[in-house]
């Protein structure tokens, strides 16, 4: 955690520093944040791992059919392939009420590849990323008690 000193000076000093709003500063520190963790959670891992390991035989036939369907390949290419939503870019961060920031991807398929809870074992032997993990990193960097103390020192500079 970091730690922040504040030194006011008189009543005039502590009237004009209680008196300002701390809604942009906490927007600041939660929108910085959540771009913390989405440039952890946007990055691309290596080369898929073979053999897949699929979660059970239906899924398997069904990603075949699909492609079939699609008059594509059996074989999927991370960003070229035209069945790409481009993961790592649909990754946004956005403002959400007075504290809050959301981070989003307008993939479709994301829950499955980088969610703690909806991670297919191909996606995690590949070493995509969850959701869980990039906050566990972010938090552990050190980074979030970094920024929060740059924005709040700029605050009490205004």
């Amino acid at each position: 955690m970091a730690n922040i000193v504040i030194n006011i000076d008189g009543i005039e000093g502590a009237t004009r520093l209680l008196s300002r709003s701390f809604t942009p500063i906490m927007q600041t520190i939660t929108l910085a944040v959540g771009e913390l963790v989405r440039d952890e959670i946007a990055t691309y891992p290596g080369p898929v791992i073979l053999p897949i390991e699929w979660s059970s035989a239906k899924q398997r036939a069904y990603y075949f059919a699909m492609r079939r369907e699609e008059g594509l390949g059996p074989g999927y290419t991370r960003i070229s392939d035209p069945m790409s939503q481009r993961l790592k870019e649909s990754w946004t961060t956005d403002q959400v009420g007075a504290h809050d920031a959301l981070l989003t991807s307008r993939a479709t398929y994301a829950y499955w590849v980088q969610s703690k809870d909806g991670q297919q074992p191909f996606h995690r032997n590949t070493g995509w990323i969850t959701d869980e993990a990039a906050v566990q990193n972010v938090e552990a960097s050190g980074d979030i008690d970094r920024v929060a103390s740059d924005a709040i020192a700029r605050w009490l500079g205004d």
